[in-house]
């Protein structure tokens, strides 16, 4: 990624670009991650990304709302924005209805339960904190022909992609911003500048400061960091890897069924054999030197 030579470092006209802003969002990520861990580069990289000119979008909902035609997405292009797919009229893409109502095309395929379903525990984590500005961005009620796990008359969806010309967001500074709180917390060095931002991120939607007990105590402050990133990238595809980071699955995973009487019933524990994929028996079939990792 560092070798980018000839990249343009941000294109606030177009971030469906490959950009040195891309890489360093990228190697912020890479460096935060298990087994490399160097927190010193998680901050290097993401001081490099706000002096490339990213922050956050003053409006959080001007992430994901769609325009009063359903033709295109106040998102595009914003300044929180790293990295995204764009779709336009004409060329929409699939997603959106995976996951629930296709906005500028409302009945389309909306004939089955959809994939990614919120929680009750995730439901209940946004009321818990007065989170009402995310939660009305990331989940959605319908009335529906099915009740898999909710009432047919007020059935949730993930809100986050909603039409099809909803651009995808890969990359953005929120994400970014608060990996450098992680590195802060974890080096230890400074909870209070982790701290401030946890708060830039918790202002921005209308929600109180950190407490000053939480501020100064480093496992609390990581509990706090954690949630923070819960609720603020719900449905974004970074959750379990924020637990698999911070050794978290099992004390985590093994407790959300209880907190969710819709949910199927748990068959098998998770265990700290759940932080690594099985290998596909037909690749080790092809491959010898291929060990299947343990617990499968």
């Amino acid at each position: 990624m560092e070798a980018l030579v000839d990249a343009p470092v941000n294109n606030n006209a177009n971030k469906t670009l490959f950009t040195k802003s891309v890489a360093r969002a990228m190697l912020v990520k890479l460096y935060a991650e298990k087994p490399l861990r160097d927190y010193n580069k998680v901050i290097q990289y993401a001081d490099a990304l706000a002096g490339d000119g990213f922050d956050l979008n003053p409006n959080y909902g001007d992430l994901y709302e769609v325009n009063a035609a359903k033709t295109d997405l106040a998102q595009r292009n914003t300044k929180e924005s790293i990295l995204e797919a764009q779709f336009m009229p004409g060329s929409g893409n699939w997603a959106t209805w995976m996951f629930g109502r296709d906005l500028s095309n409302y009945d389309n395929a909306f004939t089955w339960a959809k994939w990614v379903t919120p929680s009750r525990d995730l439901i209940q984590a946004y009321t818990n904190e007065a989170d009402q500005i995310r939660m009305e961005q990331a989940i959605v009620y319908y009335t529906t022909t099915w009740s898999n796990y909710y009432p047919s008359s007020h059935y949730p969806f993930m809100f986050k992609l909603r039409s099809g010309m909803s651009s995808i967001v890969k990359l953005r500074y929120a994400d970014i911003l608060l990996l450098k709180a992680e590195a802060m917390i974890q080096l230890g060095s400074n909870l209070s500048g982790a701290a401030d931002i946890i708060d830039k991120i918790r202002t921005r939607v209308k929600l109180p400061k950190l407490p000053a007990g939480i501020r100064s105590n480093k496992d609390a402050l990581l509990e706090a960091y954690l949630k923070e990133r819960r609720l603020e990238l719900a449905f974004e595809g970074q959750r379990w890897f924020d637990l698999v980071r911070l050794d978290k699955v099992e004390t985590v995973m093994n407790a959300v069924y209880a907190k969710d009487s819709g949910r199927k019933a748990q068959v098998y524990p998770f265990t700290k054999n759940s932080y690594r994929l099985p290998i596909p028996q037909p690749k080790i079939d092809q491959n010898p030197n291929l060990v299947q990792n343990p617990g499968y």
